[in-house]
Formats: C-alpha cells, structure tokens, sequence
C-alpha cells in the first residue's frame, strides 16, 4: 500500500480523528439518547472517512473493492443515524424509538449483505474498474438497481432530517436564525457532495466528496453542541410546550451564557434572539441586577422589578440541569408574571373588607327593625337560616346563596315604617290596619334601592310576598316572574312564622307550618321549593328548636 502525502486522503484522515475525539467526548460527558445518536452517525462518518481514505490509497484493484465494500457499513447506515439525531435535536422524541430505528435499518443492512455477496447477483454494482485519477487510480462503477433504491431510500432519508431541522429551528421564534442557517447549510452539504459525486455532474471530480462534507458537517454542528451544551438542554419539545408559554423561560449553561429561551422572555428583554444566545446572562439582563442576584441559589422565591415606577411581580423558580449521572449541566428559570394576580388580590382583599361592612350595615338594619317589634326579633335571622339551607341543598352558586341569606336578614325592614302600635296589637288587624302591614315590602324596596347592593337585595325585599297564582302583594306578581330568592324567602317565612308565636296568637307549631306550605305547594309556593324545605326541615342535621331568640 503505498501513501500518496495528498491534499484528498490527509484530510480525510484527519476528519476521521476528528470523529473519534468527538465520539469520546460525547459518549462520555454526555449519555443520553441524544448523544447515542450524535456518537453513531460520528461513528459512521469516521468509519466511512476511514475506508475511503484506504481505498485511495491501495494499489491494487482488489484491496480497492475490498475497502469500498468496508465503506458501506457507514455509508448504508449513516442516513438513518443522521436523521434520527436531527430529529431528536428538534425535540420531536416520540419518533426516536426502537423499534422505528430498526424499521429504517432494514434496507441499509439488506444493502451492506449485498454489497459483500454483490459478485453474485450483481445487484449493487453490474460493473466495477479502475480510472485514472488526478494522483491516483479510482474505482468507478456501473450501478444495479439495488444501488438506486439504497440511494433513493437515504435521499429520503437525509430530505426528512432536513425538513424536520427547518420546522424545527426556523419556526421557532427564539432560535437564532442565522446560525440555524449555518447548520442548515452544513446538514446539507453531504447531500449536494453525494449528487455531485454519484450522478457525476463534474467530470474532474472522479471521486466521492461526500465524506469530506460529512467531516464538515459534523465540526460544524459539534461546535454548536459543545459550545451551549446542546446535547444537554437541548433538545425539548419546545415548539410544542415551551414556545407557546406566558411564562419566561430562561436555559443558561456552567458558564452563565444564556443557551435558550422562549418567545416570552424575548419579549420581556426586548432583544432578538441574535443579540442574546451565547451572551453572558448578566449582559442580557443588565437593565435587571436585582434579578441576576437571585440566580445564584436554586429556589422559588417572589421578586419585584421596577421599570419605569411600575413594579412587576414575578414568582422566580431556578432549577439544575443535570444529565443522567447527575452532573449539573446548567439551569433552567421559570418567571412567572403574577404582577395581575396580585393586583387581583388586593382588590379582594379590599371588597373582602367592603363585603364585611356591608354585611354589619344590613345586620344593623335588621337590628333596627326587631328593636321597634320585640315579638318578631330574630324572626328575619331565623328566616334567613332556614333559606341559606334550602339554598345550599339547592346546589345554587355561592354568591346566590349568599345573595338569598343578606335580602332573607332584612326582608322585613320596611316594618320600620309601620306604627307599633299596630305591629304589636293582640287580636285580629282591621282590614285598614292589614293594609297598611301590607305595605312594608314596597317600604323595604324603596329603602334599599337607593343603595349600590351587588346584589338584587331591594327586588327580592319587595317580593317576598308574592305568591304563585298571583294572589300575594304589593304587585300581585305570577309565578314566572318572581325571582327564586323570593321564592325561598316567602317559604321560609310562613314555616317560621307559623311555628312561633305573634302578638295575635299562640304559636302554631312546625306541624302546621309544613303542613301549611305542602297543601299549597305549586298554587302559593313554589314546588320544588317547598319539596326541598320539607326535606330539610325533615333532616336531622337540621335543629329548627335552635331558630329562637337566644340563638337569634
């Protein structure tokens, strides 16, 4: 074998010592799946580089074919190697499986048994000779059949793998897009060489150029790798997760150099995505060093920014990247804008405080009412008790109870109005008397509606003398246009009264009271109210002896 000092084979030689450091250095300091990939199609590169290096430089015809056939052990496998790396660096790891990667070698390795049995069958190569190169003699072939389908199948094989890295890099705002056109151009390089060298578009060039693009590629696209630690923080299912969060999103390697980050946190620095990756982290958020303090130590904490007067808050997580021997490998920050969240949480704090205020303002008005009619103090408390649990077995919305318990606390509050004397006379109203009791609903209403309620207390005040068919007061309203407060209100008000006692009479007792709102359920009184006030009252949860005054 004789060794020509030639500017083709020296480089070749060194690319397949390049492939070897790199294989060393990744399977190393790197295993996880993203590294197996890289290492094998590296692995490939430096198999191929190395036989073809051989073959030009053997002398004779046989130890020639002997080394091209050596050849495809890199050449048939290196596609797919090369396109599941590309994959998976795009985050699209539900692809990388085993079974798939077995299912795309099946042709490469049916193509390496052909190749070793080709003088049988003459699949792969129909002709194979020597030519006369510019320093040495070449082998030339006369392709078969099979040959093109291996050829057709890896074409597709190394298109996919670059589509894949252009929907995955260009359409990722946060990538930088020229350096994303860099690997673009290395991962195609390979393929134009091979285009070059198998359809012979330059005739001077007689000899394979491929694995010298492919040594290219690999400098290329290893450089990025080690310089941010790829291989350890990318890649992620970004696109998919990552880049569609409102959550900033921060990756820095060992040396503090920020590796990634999404649309977000682009935002939020107001830099493009050129002006940042690679960049030291404090020169990035240098308009930040409050923020950059907070990177030292790993833990979830709440910070405030200041820009321009205006405070943001965020909740801040820092968290390590380690590989799957536990070696750190940089961190990830989490920022999450709270700063409307918190604004939320004072103005709840503040109506918190307001519902408060309001809620004693309307139990002073109940107050004022049972001072003025001492037989029915706690009447409006008891009533509201007894709503507030047909309402809550009702399954209602909260605030629609709670709206029910505040108008049931003062449903009577327009009895401000009426003479005590009449509230409190023993025996039987005169109808002008009871006329004039049947206005305190109206009373109530146009107490209350001059007040900014959240509620429709005023409305529900008024009605709660309304009954189904019509026949209650003031208004004489139907049943489908009282409201279900009202409802539940004027329910509970007839079962409380009737089990207590008046100024007029003796109290009745329970028995009465729910016998009162069973024989008129569905023509005075709602019917679905009425089954569940009976069900209730029927509860032994529920203690009706408790509804007196000195609970009250």
């Amino acid at each position: 074998m004789n060794w020509y000092g030639t500017s083709y084979t020296i480089p070749l030689m060194i690319g397949t010592v390049i492939c070897v450091i790199l294989i060393f250095f990744t399977w190393i300091r790197r295993p996880n799946p993203g590294a197996g990939l890289f290492t094998w199609a590296m692995l490939a590169i430096g198999e191929w580089s190395l036989a073809y290096a051989l073959e030009l430089n053997a002398n004779s015809f046989a130890v020639k074919l002997y080394w091209a056939k050596v050849e495809y052990f890199g050449i048939a496998t290196l596609p797919v190697a090369w396109t599941a790396f590309v994959t998976y660096y795009n985050g699209w790891r539900h692809w990388i499986k085993a079974r798939y990667i077995a299912l795309l070698l099946v042709i490469p390795v049916l193509s390496i048994a052909l190749v070793w049995t080709n003088n049988l069958h003459h699949l792969m190569w129909k002709n194979t000779f020597l030519t006369q190169g510019i320093f040495f003699k070449v082998l030339h072939f006369t392709y078969g059949w099979w040959f093109w389908l291996l050829t057709g199948y890896s074409y597709l094989l190394l298109l996919g793998g670059m589509i894949s890295f252009i929907f995955g890099s260009f359409g990722s705002p946060s990538r930088n897009k020229t350096k994303a056109a860099l690997l673009l151009f290395s991962i195609s390089l390979p393929f134009i060489a091979n285009l070059v060298y198998v359809f012979n578009f330059f005739r001077l060039i007689n000899f394979d150029l491929t694995p010298f693009a492919f040594v290219i590629t690999g400098l290329i696209l290893s450089g990025e790798l080690m310089h941010f630690n790829l291989l350890e923080v990318v890649p992620v299912a970004r696109y998919a997760v990552v880049e569609n969060m409102s959550d900033l999103v921060m990756v820095l390697n060992l040396q503090n150099r920020l590796v990634d980050l999404n649309p977000a946190a682009l935002r939020f620095i107001s830099h493009s995505t050129v002006e940042v990756i690679g960049q030291p982290v404090e020169k990035v958020l240098a308009a930040w060093p409050d923020l950059i303090s907070y990177f030292a130590a790993e833990k979830e904490t709440e910070i405030v920014l200041v820009e321009d007067t205006a405070e943001h808050f965020f909740d801040c997580r820092i968290s390590s990247l380690c590989n799957r021997r536990g070696r750190l490998t940089g961190r990830l920050i989490i920022l999450r804008d709270i700063t409307e969240q918190k604004r939320v949480d004072k103005l709840e704090s503040i109506l918190g405080k307001l519902q408060k205020t309001m809620t004693g303002i309307i139990q002073t008005m109940a107050l004022m009412v049972e001072m003025k009619d001492p037989y029915t103090a706690g009447h409006q408390r008891r009533v509201a008790k007894i709503a507030h649990a047909i309402a809550i077995r009702m399954a209602l919305p909260d605030l629609e109870i709670e709206t029910i318990s505040m108008a049931a606390v003062i449903h009577d509050i327009g009895k401000i109005n009426i003479p005590a004397e009449i509230l409190n006379k023993p025996g039987y109203l005169t109808d002008a008397e009871f006329a004039t009791i049947q206005t305190h609903p109206e009373v109530g209403f146009n107490i209350l509606k001059t007040i900014d309620f959240p509620w429709p207390i005023a409305k529900i005040v008024r009605q709660h003398h309304e009954k189904m068919n019509g026949s209650g007061y003031p208004k004489g309203l139907m049943g489908p246009d009282i409201l279900l407060a009202a409802k539940i209100i004027v329910v509970a008000d007839v079962v409380e009264s009737m089990s207590n006692e008046r100024p007029y009479r003796p109290a009745l007792g329970i028995e009465k009271a729910l016998e009162e709102i069973a024989r008129n359920r569905g023509i005075l009184y709602d019917e679905h109210v009425v089954d569940v006030c009976l069900a209730v009252l029927a509860c032994k949860d529920f203690d009706f002896e408790l509804t007196d005054l000195n609970e009250a």
